[in-house]
């Protein structure tokens, strides 16, 4: 049914000569819907877009498809099937990724299709840090680090955030980290729903993202889309933070934070 509509829609649409970028109305429409957690409106619209050749659709779709966080219960609850006609291009079993399909015409999607190979380098995490993207920058140190890759010291300066990582050329220990539990994210979920105790809230919510580690890639699927600062007390925004506390200590959260 997803399918059909998506297609429906698809057909309907003018012809466009370029592009539809992230100030196109249609394309602000959907994003408006999505920060307020109206997944059933955005994600077909989005999937227009996409078929139509906005490269920041493509870009959203892909991220949201390969982030748990960023899944909400309406998109959760599609079969497979539907979820690969509503998030993803045609192609093969299941589908062709949208940042593939980006990748030529966005330097943004080029660097994520990137930073999938095995040929990505640390050198990768300032690009991300450049084109306005240091949540990304952050996954990027975790996901080389996982991968055992060197030269993190060697790749540029980083920010304080990313220091750790260079110092260890790889995953860093347990010492000496910096505390990152003063984080947008972290801060406007806990105004939302603990805020007689903030900071004890702060750290609990802290701890069970994984701390250190777990922090450096909150926040929205683009910083260039949706900026930190406007995701982070987004509907969205709110569910993604307690979407991501699903750490070993989740059970010290104030009890305020289990409350609707």
């Amino acid at each position: 049914m997803i399918r059909v509509m998506v297609l429906y829609l698809c057909f309907a649409l003018p012809v466009l000569a370029s592009p539809v970028e992230r100030d196109e109305p249609a394309f602000r429409t959907a994003l408006a819907a999505w920060l307020n957690g109206d997944e059933a409106a955005a994600l077909p619209a989005f999937a227009v877009l996409a078929w139509a050749g906005n490269t920041e659709a493509q870009i959203l779709l892909a991220r949201i498809d390969t982030g748990d966080m960023w899944q909400g219960d309406w998109l959760r609850s599609q079969s497979r099937a539907a979820r690969i006609a509503l998030m993803r291009r045609t192609g093969g079993l299941s589908g062709q990724s949208w940042m593939e399909v980006a990748a030529p015409n966005a330097p943004r999607a080029a660097l994520w299709s990137r930073l999938g190979s095995v040929e990505a380098a640390p050198g990768i995490i300032a690009e991300f840090l450049a084109h306005g993207e240091p949540a990304a920058a952050g996954m990027a140190a975790r996901m080389l680090a996982r991968r055992a890759v060197t030269g993190f010291a060697g790749a540029g300066p980083l920010p304080e955030a990313l220091a750790p990582f260079a110092a260890a050329d790889g995953t860093p220990g347990p010492d000496g980290l910096p505390d990152l539990s003063d984080h947008p994210m972290i801060n406007a979920l806990c105004a939302r729903f603990c805020s007689a105790e903030a900071d004890v809230c702060a750290r609990d919510v802290y701890s069970s993202i994984g701390g250190y580690l777990g922090t450096l890639s909150l926040g929205p699927p683009s910083e260039v889309i949706t900026p930190m600062a406007s995701f982070a007390d987004s509907p969205m925004g709110l569910a993604t933070t307690r979407r991501a506390m699903r750490g070993p200590d989740l059970k010290a959260v104030p009890a305020c934070m289990t409350q609707d």
